[in-house]
C-alpha cells in the first residue's frame, strides 16, 4: 500500500473507535393472571411475561475477510442497521478531502453486539466498506484480538506467527507499523502496530488522527 493509498484510507475510521458500553436488557411487559367466572365454571389465565430482545450477543466473534458476525463487507447500510451490532454515528475524518456521498461511520456499539466488542464499521457508498476491530473478537486459526492498548505490536506479530500466518510488514509513520497478514485458511487482515495499540481490519486498515 503506498503512502497515498494509506493516506485515503486514512480517512475514515480512527476518527472514532469505541464501544465501552453495552445495552442492558429492554423494558420487559408483564400481563397478569385474569381470573373469570362463567356459569359456575372458573377459569385462570396464567401471567405473562415478555423482555424485548436487546441483550447483546454472547461468545467471542471471528473476523474473517468478508465479516464479523451478521455485518458482511458489501452489506447495504439499511441490512447492517438491522443486525443491530451498530450504533453510535462517529461520522468521518476529512484527511483526503470531503467523503463521498453514502460515507458514514459507526461504532460497534449496538443493542445486540457481543459485550467488550471494540471497532468500527466504514460505510462507503451506504454500503460496508471496511470492518475495524480493537479489541473483543478473534482472527482465524484462534488469533485472540485483545483489547485495545493491552495488546503490543511485539505480541501480536508473535502470535501471528504462532499460527501459521503469512505476514509482510510496511512502514508509513514507524517501522513496520503496517502489516498484511493472511491466515493459514486463506483469511486476509491488514494491522496497524502501534504503540498506542493493535488494529485489525477487513479489506484494509484505517486510521484517522
Amino acid at each position: 500500500m503506498g503512502v497515498l493509498g494509506a493516506v485515503m484510507v486514512l480517512a475514515l475510521a480512527a476518527c472514532g473507535s469505541s464501544s465501552d458500553s453495552s445495552a442492558d436488557d429492554g423494558p420487559t411487559t408483564t400481563k397478569a393472571a385474569v381470573t373469570t367466572t362463567v356459569a359456575g365454571t372458573t377459569a385462570t389465565t396464567g401471567a405473562e411475561s415478555t423482555t424485548s430482545s436487546t441483550t447483546p450477543t454472547t461468545g467471542t466473534p471471528v473476523l474473517t475477510t468478508n465479516d464479523l458476525g451478521p455485518l458482511q463487507i458489501g452489506q447495504s447500510l439499511s441490512d447492517a442497521k438491522a443486525t443491530r451490532w451498530i450504533g453510535t454515528d462517529i461520522g468521518t475524518c476529512e484527511l483526503a478531502g470531503t467523503p463521498p456521498a453514502g460515507t458514514y461511520g459507526f461504532s460497534l456499539d449496538g443493542p445486540k453486539a457481543p459485550e467488550g466488542l471494540d471497532g468500527s464499521v466504514s460505510i462507503v457508498g451506504d454500503k460496508v466498506a471496511v470492518i475495524n476491530v480493537r479489541g473483543g473478537a478473534r482472527m482465524a486459526n484462534g488469533v485472540t484480538i485483545e483489547p485495545f492498548g493491552t495488546w503490543t505490536p511485539d505480541q501480536a506479530t508473535k502470535a501471528l506467527d504462532q499460527a501459521g500466518y503469512d505476514t509482510t510488514y510496511e512502514t508509513l509513520i514507524e517501522t513496520n507499523d503496517l502489516a498484511k497478514a493472511t491466515s493459514p485458511d486463506g483469511n486476509r487482515y491488514e494491522l496497524s502496530l502501534t504503540e498506542a495499540g493493535v488494529t485489525v481490519a477487513v479489506p484494509s486498515i484505517e486510521l484517522c488522527d
